[in-house]
């Protein structure tokens, strides 16, 4: 068996080698192909199959705020989550996810 496999690959080469254009395209579309999926794999991996970096990351909640001035800014002291009061929420981060563009 091991001698039927070595032979189908002895021939295989020599087909390939009797016409360089064909085999070239058939090695660039392999490696097209690899590269594309472990491109994809290794975005889908890290972004949707590993859990997040942090401690009870099933306790993360994300809320949205509804401002009466399109683009105006709250400040921390603003929500109210500031001071030993607070006992729903271990801690807050703000960000702000706008682009950024120059005036001109």
């Amino acid at each position: 068996m091991l001698d039927e496999l070595f032979q189908d690959f002895r021939i295989s080469v020599r087909g390939l080698l009797r016409t360089p254009l064909f085999a070239v395209t058939v090695i660039l579309t392999l490696a097209l192909g690899i590269g594309t999926n472990t491109a994809i794999f290794s975005i889908v991996d890290r972004l949707l199959l590993r859990p997040l970096p942090y401690p009870h990351a099933e306790q993360l909640v994300m809320m949205h705020e509804i401002r009466p001035i399109p683009g105006a800014w709250t400040s921390r002291p603003q929500t109210g989550w500031t001071g030993s009061g607070r006992t729903s929420f271990e801690d807050l981060v703000a960000w702000n996810n706008r682009l950024a563009t120059p005036s001109m």
